[in-house]
């Protein structure tokens, strides 16, 4: 197993195990590790990690945090050693977010232009092979792309001290979903939204990049208005020119709510812009109905196993009958629509 395969298939094997009671955990690691006792060990290892410790080692992030709303307060100095210092033009201000591999902080630019920044950095003790590799393909998906409404890479580099670090354009909004709440944004002005949106993911995809959690969080809107995706962090890169940065299929990557069937469930098939599709499709329920078209597990979260079968049997609701007078909250969520709930179903069975 090549080394970027090995941190993957550790990193699926850990977020599967913690999705797990505590109690169920060492039986699963030794039922997905008996040909393997080297990763069982570091399976073991990483769990520990994250039962004791107040920082685990696969915490997702959460871009809301470190694409933030303007005027969000920074963190405070004492939360990270590396607040104020220097790396090359950059100054660290605050941290935003903590991922499985790094830690995102707001820095301050000083040359060749003053600017505010989002500065990615590879956590303290994971100067390791896979981890390098894994962090270089976040880079060059980054790379690869330009576009109006993508999160610009704008920088990258390693720290004096080995640690390779990527900058990225800060961008300061808030999820898709929640900007169009908060100004009671008609269907028609959601639905203009939205394929601004699906440009973005198009040219994604056309730089044969699958993004793989696309979710509200990762759809911001910024302060004049214009949709940004975020969060590259699990992309699939496709690209035949680009052999040594793709992943493999079998991995439980993503965001539940928002899965295909065949992330949930990796014997369906590969991963492919199908996956993205899907997830689109998803957001814009939400920005129609201002629901979800399954019902959300009472604890947000599921096995895998059953999170694939509810994903293939359970009917969807149809968006008009998210307005019926049966539907809780369907007169609030009309009228951030600009209608009541019998003119938002109807607006929406006349049209999609």
């Amino acid at each position: 197993m090549f080394p970027v395969e090995r941190m993957e298939r550790l990193r699926e094997l850990f977020d599967a195990a913690i999705a797990l009671p505590p109690g169920s955990r060492s039986r699963f690691v030794e039922d997905h590790t008996t040909d393997d006792p080297g990763l069982r060990a570091e399976l073991l290892s990483l769990i520990h990690h994250h039962q004791t410790a107040p920082e685990d080692f696969a915490a997702p992030v959460d871009p809301s945090r470190y694409f933030t709303d303007p005027g969000t307060p920074p963190a405070a100095p004492e939360e990270d050693p590396r607040l104020g210092a220097t790396i090359g033009p950059y100054r660290l201000v605050s941290l935003l977010g903590e991922g499985g591999m790094g830690r995102i902080y707001r820095a301050e630019q000083s040359a060749p232009v003053a600017r505010s920044v989002a500065m990615k950095l590879l956590k303290p003790g994971l100067e390791t092979g896979g981890f390098l590799q894994r962090f270089e393909q976040e880079r060059q998906t980054l790379a690869i792309m330009s576009h109006a409404h993508i999160a610009r890479l704008l920088d990258a580099g390693t720290t004096d001290d080995g640690r390779p670090f990527l900058v990225m354009e800060l961008v300061e909004g808030i999820p898709v979903t929640r900007y169009c709440d908060e100004r009671n944004a008609s269907i028609p002005e959601r639905l203009e939204l939205f394929l601004t949106i699906c440009d973005a993911v198009q040219h994604a995809h056309q730089k044969g990049v699958i993004h793989r959690d696309l979710k509200p969080a990762n759809i911001l809107i910024d302060e004049s208005g214009n949709p940004r995706v975020i969060d590259f962090g699990i992309a699939k890169v496709v690209d035949s020119r680009a052999p040594g940065l793709t992943l493999g299929g079998g991995l439980h990557l993503g965001t539940p709510e928002y899965m295909s069937p065949e992330q949930a469930d990796p014997s369906i098939g590969d991963v492919d812009t199908r996956t993205d599709i899907y997830a689109l499709g998803i957001i814009l329920y939400e920005l129609l109905t201002g629901t979800h078209p399954r019902q959300r597990s009472e604890n947000g979260s599921s096995p895998w196993s059953d999170l694939a079968r509810r994903l293939g049997e359970e009917p969807l609701l149809l968006p008009s009958s998210r307005f019926s007078s049966r539907e809780s909250g369907a007169a609030t969520r009309a009228g951030m629509r600009g209608r009541d709930p019998s003119g938002a179903a109807r607006e929406l069975r006349g049209n999609l």
